[in-house]
């Protein structure tokens, strides 16, 4: 195998570089003699030939799959759902040949920083690389892969017989067979890549580890050979170990999103594979069923292998980079050192403890937990406080251009840049343009029914969301120091119940507000799906004329989006001073006697500190309430009576469509009006009762102290304290208002009222 003489590290990394270039993921030049990297005109044109590939070919595909979609399975729901895994694939590959583009700079630093390493560890450490064998290893790990490729590919072939799926049209078949030879070579290369770099640098902590072990064995020794040695040895590791970290920093911005987005889709796979196949023996007598359904149940074996195999690399490089400071603990206190040696051992005990890099994406740790905890896989970073569960709403929001102020979690401040003043401006324009499309689109609902009255009711609903939904991006906008202003008072209240012994599972509430944020987002996601991939479907259900071309489309998912997202940010904010008002009234009735046979707890702070602490939040939590009512009331209050307008004139729709026997498509678009308006009144019975939870909470504050004045024998200055406190309360009473109603359960009956 010796392809040509192996001196050093970039030699044997000689045919990763070569493989991944030839599918335009390496899109740099690298001169090995020189070890210089440059981008040149050939690296522009690979990676414009394969975003042309993925246009052209992968692109005119999947829009040639999508009339069959319904043949890939008997199952509508499997065969959706293989459908846009296969076109994930294929944007993945797109993705990653374009993140490989612009993060190629970073790689070939990684290769640097590895070769460097390698020279010190040699040097130093006195460490001999068999670079013949690592290039041997890399050559036959691409092999592998590749042979394992074809291996899965032979088994989906197995009982399928592809050009009847194409009624023999070989144009297609071979554009078809092109498409799927580019997506699943460059899905095996990338694979090769991601891993391939792991293995270099766990084979690079493996040795620093083998160095440590023997001056362990050097410093437990009975006497020392050499005074000195140990210390410069100590500080080489540290160096060693401090490069090493950078390397996995650096593999975390250019492959970890990467390797997110290949397991995603392959994942995926598995799952809807699995469920074919117990669906074709379940549901279907047809054989050609059940060759699909097994076909594809072998090929999701690839992915599993690829799992297993990215899973090992990266907890491999963890355990080993884990390893590292567990032996520097162990030499500091095993072995014998002077102090100067001592010191160093501690400064290099402490580097490890702060900077302990590990394989993540930032969503999960690329370890065995990922493949049986769902807790890790929801992981995005550590959560420390309440604006931490937050940020998946916040991400969303940013995304779907609803929010425009940005929040450094890190600091906890929040600024304004010039990226967001763009968006903003950006959003402006889209907003006002997609507001006139969907008002000239929705003119359809004026010959909806037979119904004049209906028709204008519906009509007029529909304006006046899209008017109030346009409205919110400016909203937020002005108000976004005062939303950020209100979580920080949230989270300040986190702060003071932690030292009187009140635990919150933080990350349980992280893993909550993701899925209530995917499930206030989904309804906008589902209009795009159903028109743009089902659009015979959308025709049979609602009046045609309303979605005339893709603008009327996005603006009605716009709409959606930005009501999900606008429910979603009330919903939690007030999940949360609901949460933190309970936890304040379970303090103080564990603190102080509320009733005849109660027994409160002793407190290291005395009484007098305790009740200044309640009352600090007490007002905290309540300016978060005055400042929801001044960011967040009045849009909901709009987008409320709007959803009960529709309500309205939908439920009268219902009863003109069955009392006056209307045609069958007056029925159905009766029916699909009731169904959108439940969605809508989801949304207002969620806001409603979580603001009656609040108010009730806030309310019974004030209870719980007059309930410890009464039941207590306190000194003077307590009780002056309590009746402070209670006169604190009686003056500042909590409410969710917009100034004109109350929120709470009133407000069904004041809202029918009005229209």
């Amino acid at each position: 195998m010796r392809w040509f003489r192996v001196d050093n590290f970039y030699d044997s990394w000689r045919p990763l570089y070569r493989v991944t270039r030839c599918f335009g993921l390496t899109s740099l030049t690298f001169d090995f003699r020189e070890q210089t990297a440059r981008r040149t005109l050939t690296d522009q044109l690979i990676l414009i030939g394969g975003v042309l590939m993925f246009l052209f070919v992968v692109l005119g595909t999947l829009l040639n799959l999508r009339d069959k979609v319904t043949e890939l399975s008997d199952s509508y729901l499997l065969s959706i759902g293989l459908f846009g895994i296969i076109g994930a694939l294929s944007v993945s590959q797109l993705l990653a040949l374009l993140m490989n583009y612009y993060n190629m700079e970073r790689i070939f630093k990684i290769a640097a920083i590895v070769a460097r390493v390698d020279q010190q560890i040699a040097t130093n450490l006195g460490y001999r690389w068999n670079y013949q064998k690592e290039h041997l290893f890399g050559v036959l790990f691409i092999a592998w892969v590749y042979l394992q490729w074809i291996l899965f590919t032979l088994g989906l072939l197995w009982r399928v017989e592809p050009v009847k799926t194409y009624d023999n049209d070989v144009f297609t078949i071979v554009k078809s067979m092109t498409s799927f030879l580019w997506t699943m070579s460059s899905y095996q290369t990338n694979a090769i890549f991601i891993i391939s770099t792991m293995a270099i640098i766990w084979r690079r902590f493996a040795a620093l580890n083998q160095q440590i072990i023997n001056l362990y064995q050097v410093t437990t020794a009975p006497a020392h050979p050499k005074r000195n040695q140990p210390l410069k040895l100590i500080k080489r590791i540290a160096i060693v170990h401090d490069q090493l970290g950078d390397a996995m920093q650096l593999f975390n911005v250019c492959f970890s999103t990467e390797a997110l987005l290949s397991l995603a889709p392959g994942f995926a796979f598995i799952i809807f594979a699995l469920f074919g196949l117990v669906h074709s023996y379940a549901a279907s007598d047809d054989e050609q069923s059940r060759s699909w359904a097994a076909s594809n149940v072998i090929y999701a074996g690839m992915y599993v292998v690829q799992l297993v195999q990215l899973i090992v690399a990266a907890s491999l490089v963890n355990c080993e980079c884990k390893h590292t400071a567990t032996l520097v603990h162990k030499m500091a206190c095993y072995g014998s050192h002077d102090s100067v040696a001592l010191r160093e051992l501690r400064i290099v005990s402490q580097q490890m403890w702060h900077k302990a890099p590990v394989i993540t994406c930032g969503l999960f740790y690329f370890d065995w937990e990922l493949m049986y905890t769902h807790s890790v896989t929801m992981r995005w970073f550590k959560v420390n406080g309440l604006l931490d569960t937050l940020r998946p709403v916040y991400l969303a929001s940013n995304i779907l251009l609803v929010n425009f102020t940005s929040y450094n979690f890190a600091t906890r401040t929040v600024h304004r840049t010039l990226f967001d003043l763009t968006r903003f401006v950006f959003t402006l324009l889209l907003d006002v343009f997609l507001t006139w499309r969907a008002i000239e689109a929705g003119q359809a609902f004026l010959k909806g029914t037979e119904s004049m009255l209906i028709n204008g009711g519906l009509y007029g609903s529909i304006v006046l969301n899209f008017l109030l939904t346009s409205s919110v991006p400016l909203w937020n906008s002005l108000n976004g120091t005062a939303i950020f202003e209100m979580f920080h008072g949230i989270e300040a209240c986190n702060d003071e119940l932690q030292p009187l012994g009140v635990k919150i599972d933080l990350q349980k509430r992280h893993l909550a507000f993701t899925v209530y944020a995917v499930l206030s987002t989904s309804n906008g996601f589902f209009v795009l799906i159903m028109n743009w991939f089902f659009p015979s479907v959308v025709e049979k259900i609602t009046v045609p004329e309303m979605f005339p071309d893709g603008w009327a489309v996005l603006a009605l998912a716009r709409t959606n989006f930005i009501t999900g997202i606008s429910s979603c940010y009330s919903t939690l904010t007030l999940l949360a001073i609901r949460k933190y008002f309970n936890l304040l009234n379970e303090t103080v009735a564990n603190y102080f006697p509320t009733s005849t046979d109660s027994n409160p707890s002793s407190s290291a702070l005395n009484s007098v500190r305790l009740i200044r602490k309640l009352a600090y939040m007490h007002d905290r939590l309540s300016r978060s309430v005055e400042l929801f009512n001044r960011c967040f009331a009045s849009q909901l209050l709009f987008l409320t009576c709007s959803g009960f307008g529709f309500t309205l004139f939908s439920a009268f729709g219902v009863i003109h469509s069955f009392a006056t026997n209307a045609p069958e498509a007056d029925r159905r678009l009766a029916m699909v009006n009731i169904g959108y308006d439940g969605v809508l009144m989801i949304n207002i019975v969620t806001f409603v009762v979580f603001s009656s939870l609040v108010n009730d909470e806030g309310k019974a504050t004030a209870v719980m102290i007059h309930k410890a004045i009464a039941y207590g024998s306190y000194d003077r200055r307590t009780l002056r304290e309590l009746r402070t406190l209670s006169q604190q309360l009686g003056s500042r009473s909590p409410v969710i208002s917009c100034g004109l109603i109350d929120f709470n359960w009133e407000f069904f009956y004041t809202v029918w009222f009005l229209v």
